[in-house]
């Protein structure tokens, strides 16, 4: 009993810690959209989440519990980082470009267990392409990625960066739209954007 009681409270503890390191990195909040482009940017988001919940033919799970869910069951569901990432993109390329910004995808923790991808939204005449996983914060740059909790979750660049407690690589921007297949990027070797760009995470 003490043992089962030991490893009860290591585990309490530890999801604690989770809860408190969480706690300074959440997404931006509806309330205060940040640059006045996000606005259209979040709207064409909330819609994509919203359409996606009511799919007749895929069930949309999320996080890590939905990742083995897919994995497990398979059947109708999507929501691996990446499918999320290829929604996303689909849905809100259309309101990037009126506002005049861009998008594409970005990975993190590449070809490793802990790879995660999501979305970049930028302004292209605040920040080039070639700058922008090296834009300090405060920059036109922000992060859609919908995988954690399957909202419209918008982060600032440099505060997404900061969310995975493993980071076995350095993130890189990837060229998209891709395959219209989501099975043909599980099945094949992921290539980056060219150039490909690596940035140092800065603490």
């Amino acid at each position: 009993m003490r043992g089962a009681g030991s490893v009860g409270l290591r585990f309490a503890a530890a999801c604690l810690c989770l809860l408190v390191i969480g706690c300074g990195h959440q997404p931006l909040r509806t309330d205060d959209p940040g640059e006045p482009a996000l606005g259209p940017i979040r709207a064409a988001f909330e819609d994509t989440i919203a359409a996606s919940r009511t799919d007749p033919a895929v069930t949309w799970q999320s996080g890590w519990l939905g990742n083995a869910s897919i994995n497990l069951l398979g059947g109708p569901r999507r929501g691996l980082c990446y499918e999320w990432r290829n929604l996303v993109y689909d849905g809100v390329i259309d309101a990037v470009h009126r506002v005049g910004w861009d998008a594409t995808g970005v990975v993190i923790s590449k070809g490793t267990y802990s790879e995660h991808s999501a979305v970049i939204v930028y302004d292209p005449e605040r920040v080039p392409l070639a700058q922008v996983l090296a834009a300090s914060p405060g920059r036109p740059v922000y992060v859609l990625d919908a995988w954690r909790r399957g909202e419209a979750d918008i982060y600032p660049m440099q505060v997404w960066l900061e969310l995975p407690l493993i980071v076995r690589s350095a993130p890189q921007l990837k060229a998209l739209p891709v395959s219209p297949d989501p099975s043909s990027e599980a099945d094949q070797p992921k290539k980056s954007i060219e150039p490909q760009m690596n940035a140092n995470r800065r603490k």
